[in-house]
Formats: structure tokens, C-alpha cells, sequence
């Protein structure tokens, strides 16, 4: 698994999609490597606890990290193929996780973006 690539992706969706937190994705990455590196195997149990501003507001790096974690890491280096038949299994994939079908989309876009740019 390449940790870069999922650093690279993330930063830039929270960068894309929710600039004013991206100053915070950097603290959420150091805590996810952390975890990375005391866990085993795939299965690591990501959903850990809720970052919270003034109020209700929650951080997003957490969450972003963690689908671009889980679709990176079930993606392996296969190659898409039939693109709408992936996005389907991606968007799945994501839900089984508990992410909303909205933010899903989000992601689902962005890595498929991401996907078919030169040094993806």
C-alpha cells in the first residue's frame, strides 16, 4: 500500500472540498499513520474518535482519510476497466463503511479524477 498516495489524494480533496479545514489534515494524517503503524492488516479500525470545533462541527480530514484509505486499499493496482461498473463497486464499498451516499460520490469522483491523471 502506498501511504503517499493516499496522503497526496486526501489533502487534495479536503484542499478541494473543504478548504477552510485543510489546515487541519496534517494533524488527522500524523494520528492516521500512527494507527497505520501499531495496526495489522487491513482491517484497522479507523473510525476512532470524532473531532469536534465550536458546537456541532465536526473536522472532515478524519473521515476523508479514512475512505481514501479504504478505497485505495481494496482498489490494490488493478486498473478500472468498465467505469461505471467500478464507481458502482467503489460507491458500495464506501457505503458497507458507513459513509454517506452524498460524500461518497464526493470521493468516488475525485479518485476516479485522480485515477486518470498522469502520475496516479
Amino acid at each position: 500500500m502506498n501511504l503517499e498516495r493516499i496522503y497526496i489524494s486526501a489533502k487534495e480533496f479536503m484542499e478541494k472540498e473543504y478548504p477552510d479545514e485543510a489546515p487541519y489534515f496534517d494533524i488527522a494524517w500524523e494520528i492516521f499513520e500512527e494507527i497505520i503503524h501499531e495496526g495489522t492488516g487491513e482491517d484497522l479500525d479507523l473510525k476512532g474518535p470524532v473531532v469536534r470545533l465550536e458546537g456541532n462541527d465536526t473536522i472532515m480530514a478524519p473521515m476523508v482519510i479514512r475512505a481514501f484509505y479504504i478505497l485505495h486499499t481494496k482498489r490494490g493496482e488493478s486498473e478500472p476497466g468498465d467505469l461505471t461498473l467500478f464507481k458502482s463497486s467503489m460507491m458500495e464499498i464506501l457505503s458497507k463503511s458507513k459513509f454517506s451516499t452524498e460524500f461518497s460520490g464526493k470521493v468516488v469522483d475525485f479518485f476516479l479524477e485522480s485515477l486518470s491523471q498522469p502520475n496516479s
